[in-house]
């Protein structure tokens, strides 16, 4: 869902190097961000609100409060990811098989 999400935006842009930077991208952070919302389940809930918010700031033709929102949260997701690399839980280049 998370991805499909930001997959959406992207596309609805019409930015094909973006829509490709997201989709490569993805494959790396996956693994990554199940192990955050496992770690922090309370961040699940928290990126479904901001999530909104974007959605929300679109909808309404608000573009300067969704970039704003679309900000907060990729550097809230950044830092997280950054400190989960960091502690030597997750590797961003391999996706474990299932």
């Amino acid at each position: 869902a998370n991805m499909r999400f930001h997959l959406s935006i992207v596309k609805r842009a019409g930015n094909q190097l973006m829509i490709e930077t997201v989709q490569n991208l993805a494959s790396h952070t996956m693994r990554i961000g199940y192990q955050i919302n496992e770690r922090a389940r309370d961040r699940r809930m928290q990126s479904v609100n901001e999530h909104a918010a974007i959605v929300e700031a679109i909808r309404t033709g608000q573009a300067e409060k969704a970039r704003k929102h679309a900000e907060e949260h990729l550097t809230i997701t950044t830092s997280l990811m950054r400190e989960q690399i960091g502690n030597g839980s997750a590797n961003p280049l391999t996706v474990k098989e299932a």
